[in-house]
């Protein structure tokens, strides 16, 4: 287990201000217009907003005859309709990449955890059991909600959050939070009432 230097995090920061800096297209939906603060919904399916989404700092060397190696994105309800979000900070997203071996949790830090051992009770729920880092069993569980979408529905300590896979980032629309000049306060989604979706999936 270990930390990621404090310095990628900051290219990371910088990556994201560059990206949030590109030009809006004419035709973008604006959630909030401010000087300081713009948040709006990319139109462009081509943008290099998506390029955000698969920046990983972790430094797990996957097993070339692994089975499991997964990336999961947050994804946010709006106005019923589901969206990547580009923050105004970088860490605000959590992103999750799992292994058979390793768990790697990459949000304001990235850590690194030991999966002891990977549970499925459906080809829609996965549980997999590490220590954290004052070596207390613990567990992340998620659970296919949208087949067809490819969303899950995912608890880590004791939070619960919707998640894609990286390999269905272009299935969705991106809301960006630009903040040239300063940090601002970070849109607000619709909070789902995962407890009840979980209810109708079993």
């Amino acid at each position: 287990m270990k930390k990621i230097l404090c310095f990628i995090f900051l290219l990371t920061s910088l990556s994201t201000f560059k990206m949030t800096a590109q030009i809006i297209d004419k035709d973008t939906i604006f959630l909030l217009n401010e000087k300081s603060q713009k948040v709006y919904i990319e139109p462009n399916k081509n943008s290099e907003h998506y390029t955000f989404f698969k920046t990983f700092e972790s430094e797990i060397k996957t097993n070339k005859k692994s089975s499991k190696n997964e990336k999961w994105i947050p994804i946010y309800s709006y106005n019923g309709a589901y969206y990547l979000y580009v923050p105004c900070d970088s860490g605000y997203n959590r992103k999750i990449e799992l292994t058979e071996k390793k768990l790697t949790v990459e949000d304001f830090e990235s850590s690194v955890y030991e999966i002891r051992k990977i549970n499925s009770a459906s080809k829609e729920v996965f549980t997999f059991l590490y220590e954290d880092y004052g070596g207390n069993k613990a567990s992340l569980e998620y659970t296919i909600f949208d087949k067809q979408k490819g969303i899950a529905i995912f608890k880590f300590e004791n939070r619960y959050s919707l998640m894609i896979n990286e390999k269905n980032l272009k299935d969705f629309p991106i809301i960006v939070n630009e903040c040239k000049f300063e940090k601002v306060k970070e849109f607000t989604f619709d909070e789902p009432d995962y407890k009840q979706l979980l209810k109708q999936i079993k």
